[in-house]
C-alpha cells in the first residue's frame, strides 16, 4: 500500500504557533520508538522517589528529556515538568520506582516501553542491533528495553539468530569467567548444554577470552568481555498465543 502524499503546508504567517514540546515528543518519539526507546506514560504528577532519581537536569522539552534518558544505558525511565523545565532521570527497576513513586504536582512520569521490530522464533522473538558495544553494555542495553542479550539454547534457535545477520558476529549471553571452560548464562550462571563452536574454540586466547559471540555462519567463539560487538536482544513471546493484551506481542514483526 502506497503511503499517501502529505498536504502541502500553508504557508507561515505571523500568527502560525509553533508545536508545544509534547507535540514534539510525539513527533520525534515515533523516530525514537522505531529505532531505540518506546516511552509510555506512567502517571501525572508522580516522580519517582529521590532514592530512585539518578540524574536531574534543565530540559526544555519533553523531548529533550527524553533524548538524555536515550543516552543513557542504565536508563528506564524519566519524569518531566514543562513548568519547571526539569528532567529527572531513573535507572533503578520499574518495579520498584513505580511503588516507591511520590505525588510531584507538575511533573508527568514515563518508563521505557517495548522497542519495535522483533523477529519471532519458537518461544522467543530477537533483534539485532548494529551497534557495537561491550559485552557489559550490550547486557545493559537489552536490560533497558526490557529484554536481555540472546543465548541460543538450540540448534535452531542458533541459526535464527545467525540468520539476522549477513556478515560479522554478535554478543550472545555466554561466559565462563566464573570457571575457566565452563559457559553459562551471563545473567542466570545457569550452565549451557548447547553450544555450537567453530573448529580450535573456545581457546581462551590470552588468557582473557571469557565471553561468547555468534558468527553469521551460526558459530561460536571466545573473545574476551572488553571488545566491542554488535548484539541481539531477545524477549519471551508464548504469552502472546493467549494474552493479546501483553505490550510486547505488538512489536512483533
Amino acid at each position: 500500500m502506497r503511503r499517501p502524499s502529505s498536504p502541502s503546508p500553508s504557508p507561515t504567517t505571523s500568527s502560525s504557533r509553533s508545536p508545544s514540546p509534547f507535540v514534539l515528543f510525539l513527533l520525534a518519539g515515533l523516530a525514537l520508538e522505531a529505532e531505540t526507546k518506546d516511552y509510555r506514560l506512567a502517571g501525572n504528577d508522580l516522580c519517582p522517589g529521590a532514592s530512585d532519581i539518578s540524574l536531574e537536569a534543565e530540559a526544555r522539552t519533553m523531548l529533550h528529556c527524553s533524548l538524555l534518558c536515550e543516552s543513557d544505558i542504565y536508563c528506564k525511565g524519566f519524569c518531566y515538568s514543562s513548568s519547571q523545565l526539569l528532567c529527572r532521570i531513573s535507572s533503578s527497576d520499574v518495579g520498584k520506582a513505580g511503588r516507591d513513586a511520590v505525588a510531584t504536582p507538575g511533573f508527568n512520569m514515563f518508563w521505557t516501553g517495548y522497542v519495535k521490530g522483533f523477529r519471532r522464533y519458537g518461544e522467543k522473538a530477537y533483534r539485532h542491533f548494529a551497534s557495537s558495544r561491550t559485552h557489559w553494555d550490550a547486557r545493559n542495553l537489552c536490560w533497558n528495553m526490557n529484554a536481555s542479550l540472546a543465548v541460543p539454547l538450540n540448534a535452531g534457535e542458533n541459526s535464527f539468530l545467525a540468520s539476522l545477520v549477513n556478515t560479522g558476529s554478535f554478543w550472545i549471553l555466554a561466559d565462563d569467567a566464573t570457571t575457566e571452560g565452563v559457559w553459562e548464562n551471563t545473567d542466570t550462571n545457569e550452565r549451557l548444554s548447547y553450544g555450537r563452536w567453530r573448529a580450535g574454540q573456545p581457546d581462551n586466547g590470552g588468557g582473557v577470552e571469557d565471553c561468547a559471540e555468534l558468527s553469521y555462519l551460526a558459530e561460536w567463539n571466545d573473545i574476551a568481555c572488553s571488545q566491542t560487538r554488535y548484539y541481539a536482544c531477545e524477549i519471551p513471546v508464548a504469552q502472546c498465543d493467549r494474552r493479546r493484551d501483553d505490550i510486547r506481542c505488538s512489536y512483533l514483526l
